[in-house]
């Protein structure tokens, strides 16, 4: 909470989104960073949606994952996690107002989003591209 009202997660998302990043040790970085800070965090998710606020601004930013999927793969993990525990904690009305509104736990809740990061995830990587 100190860090997200220090303004760190909209920093990041400025890196992110807004600031034209392609370095991917740099991308790497915000991403984990960022799914630090969002982990099971309702209030990072709600920050996340009034930063997010445009249909663009959040195509941009599924686009910058899904263009470094290896390197966002922990953002992508936390979000699936936090998902659902939030799923299971429908008596917290703040939880459930979240649910509803924020874009990104909307488009995760998707099935089929979760299962194509899945496909991809696993078919990413194989032995003969692993290194450390």
């Amino acid at each position: 909470m100190f860090l997200l009202k220090r303004g760190l997660l909209e920093h990041i998302l400025f890196c992110i989104i807004d600031s034209g990043c392609t370095s991917r040790d740099v991308l790497q970085s915000y991403f984990d960073l960022l799914g630090e800070l969002m982990k099971f965090n309702i209030d990072a998710f709600k920050r996340f949606n009034k930063y997010v606020n445009t249909p663009e601004k959040f195509q941009t930013f599924l686009t910058q994952i899904n263009s470094s999927l290896v390197d966002s793969n922990m953002l992508v993990r936390c979000i699936t996690l936090s998902l659902d525990r939030f799923e299971s904690q429908t008596e917290d009305v703040k939880v459930v107002e979240v649910l509803s509104e924020c874009c990104l736990l909307s488009y995760m809740a998707k099935v089929e989003n979760r299962l194509a990061f899945l496909f991809r995830l696993v078919n990413i990587i194989n032995v003969q591209t692993l290194t450390q």
